[in-house]
């Protein structure tokens, strides 16, 4: 038999030949997730929840559609002026308030992001993230983290670029990891050469959840404490919380929609947004919690405020209605009218106004910083307890002197 000559080719028919790109250095995944923990923090909006990213110096990116606004006037064109009420930033164990930096809304709602400014003192300053602004490649892996709404711990994952959409004005891509509902608002970062730069926040998750769903899921926790339904033994109510949990804690599509961290620079300029329609309107799960409101809390926008600022979840709300509430509780229209009863006495009619205007200023932010210490955790006052003694000498001067047993009792609290 002839001998035959078999010829090998340089990749079999039909076949895709790969070229494999050089690989960049293996980063540390316990370092990585570390420093990702340290630019995210949970957000508190009138809303519901969502996570934020620390960009640097005392300013945080949330996305838009979680932020709680109100329309103060309407103006030409169709156009209106807004009010954007303040977000609760929660950051290694403390509580800090910010407001909304000044920027183009319209803008900021096409791009489904804005900034906001973390007022306290005793708020230590990031220095600026390194952004990548250019668009990533397919199959590139990325790092990001986020806080579900089924925990009240940060959750971090790696994924690999699945999309990428990149027009003249919207630049976004899907990523394929562990993206749970909750995650909007999460930092996205991708490696370039041994740093890690942020490169997008995550808007939208693909998983499909019925709002009302997420509604009954609350509704069920508050209830539990006082459940009364057994059969055999058996708290039929816990039963369910616990089935509930299991598909909550169990929904991920696996696919999350990225904004890319380059339109945080236009957010500021005046030019109206493009006038295509925006690529980055929710198409998933949204982070907004609804709550049924009774009384003048659904139509006072300040009342509202200060039942979820000062109120809502605090020992005082149990002092004012004579019971006591979590965070998560709902009232009904007897409690709403003696927390407008209240609101109208001690709120509305202040005995601030014979303060100065810089003792009013400084009371402000006394009343801030003692509630903060005083509910602190033991980890946050070793964190931040030579911070705070020396923002509580620096009030000192500016309070009226009925202030200083509060001030001794907040020291006594850090010693």
């Amino acid at each position: 038999m002839a001998e035959m000559t078999v010829k090998t080719p340089p990749f079999i028919e039909g076949s895709i030949p790969i070229v494999v790109p050089e690989q960049p250095p293996k980063i540390d995944l316990h370092q990585a997730f570390t420093a990702i923990g340290e630019r995210m923090c949970l957000v508190r909006t009138l809303k519901g929840r969502c996570t934020g990213i620390l960009i640097g110096e005392k300013k945080l990116l949330v996305p838009f559609h979680a932020i709680a606004l109100t329309k103060v006037k309407d103006l030409p064109e169709g156009r209106g002026e807004y009010k954007i009420y303040s977000i609760e930033v929660e950051y290694q164990d403390t509580t800090y308030k910010a407001i909304h930096s000044i920027e183009n809304l319209e803008r900021a709602c096409y791009y489904d992001t804005c900034v906001f400014q973390i007022g306290d003192d005793d708020f230590e300053p990031k220095t600026p993230l390194t952004y990548c602004m250019e668009a990533p490649k397919l199959g590139e892996k990325v790092y990001f983290g986020g806080y579900p709404i089924t925990q009240e711990v940060p959750s971090f994952h790696k994924a690999r670029v699945s999309s990428v959409e990149d027009a003249e004005d919207a630049l976004s891509f899907q990523i394929d990891g562990a993206v749970l509902p909750g995650n909007s608002g999460g930092p996205v970062f991708i490696q370039r050469g041994k740093e890690l730069l942020l490169i997008g926040m995550i808007f939208a998750e693909m998983a499909s959840v019925d709002r009302g769903f997420v509604r009954e899921k609350e509704r069920v926790k508050e209830r539990l404490p006082n459940a009364r339904v057994i059969v055999h033994g058996v708290g039929i109510l816990k039963v369910i919380s616990h089935v509930v949990d299991a598909v909550f804690d169990n929904l991920a599509t696996g696919i999350g929609k990225v904004i890319s961290i380059r339109h945080v620079q236009g957010l500021s300029e005046e030019a109206p947004p493009p006038q295509a329609p925006s690529p980055f309107a929710i198409g998933g799960y949204p982070v907004i919690k609804t709550e049924w409101l009774p009384g003048k809390l659904a139509t006072d926008p300040e009342y509202f405020e200060w039942y979820h600022r000062r109120v809502k979840g605090k020992p005082l709300c149990g002092e004012i209605i004579g019971k006591i509430l979590r965070a998560k509780d709902q009232i009904d229209k007897g409690d709403e009218k003696k927390l407008r009863a209240y609101y109208e006495s001690h709120i509305l009619s202040s005995a601030r106004n014979g303060y100065t205007p810089a003792q009013r200023a400084t009371l402000e932010k006394w009343e801030t910083l003692r509630n903060k210490i005083l509910g602190a955790k033991p980890k946050a006052i070793n964190t931040h307890k030579k911070r705070w003694r020396g923002l509580i000498e620096a009030y000192r001067p500016s309070l009226p002197e009925g202030i200083y047993p509060q001030l001794q009792e907040a020291l006594q609290t850090l010693s």
